[in-house]
């Protein structure tokens, strides 16, 4: 206990000639020189610990840039989602109109009597009719039409968004009249 009284008091000189006089800079000097202030463990720990909280704080950056430009590109998905959407729907409507047409053809050629059923599913609403020799398919965005070797007649027919339709095509006499079969 003496000795640790006599080292303080040299401490203490020591740091009144440095100009750090004072006795909280004469324990802290005592504490250094014989390593009871804090160990090199301690030290690294406290260290990593503040590796850890930068690493976290450029982890919210990198987020938070990431969702910014997320957010910033989310109206131009969203468009491109609405214009592959409308394509894939036009497609759907080509393709039935083709199949309407090429199966009023082959009734056309097979003679009277002769009938075939078939059934659709639009993506958006659309009326399908034909007078003469021209289908159309017409949706709320476009018309589309084809044409056919015999007279065909279908009555304006409507399709629901999503809903499946059916049309039954029936040669009577040379000429084709469609209509619509229910579920």
């Amino acid at each position: 206990m003496k000795r640790l009284a006599l080292q303080s008091a040299s401490a203490g000189k020591r740091a009144f000639r440095h100009g750090n006089a004072g006795p909280v800079s004469a324990l802290t000097e005592h504490a250094h020189s014989t390593g009871q202030h804090g160990s090199a463990k301690q030290k690294k720990q406290k260290k990593d610990s503040y590796k850890q909280g930068q690493l976290s704080l450029e982890m919210l950056i990198l987020i938070g840039v990431n969702l910014s430009v997320f957010i910033l590109l989310l109206p131009s998905i969203m468009k491109s989602r609405e214009i592959v959407e409308s394509n894939m729907a036009m497609l759907s409507e080509q393709r039935a109109l083709s199949d309407l047409s090429n199966t009023a053809d082959m009734l056309c050629i097979l003679g009277p009597r002769n009938r075939q059923d078939l059934s659709f599913v639009f993506s958006r609403p659309v009326n399908v009719s034909a007078y003469g020799t021209e289908m159309i398919i017409e949706s709320k965005e476009q018309i589309q039409t084809a044409s056919t070797k015999c007279e065909t007649d279908i009555v304006t027919i409507q399709s629901f968004q999503n809903s499946k339709l059916g049309i039954e095509l029936e040669n009577v006499g040379g000429r084709i009249i469609g209509k619509k079969l229910e579920n």
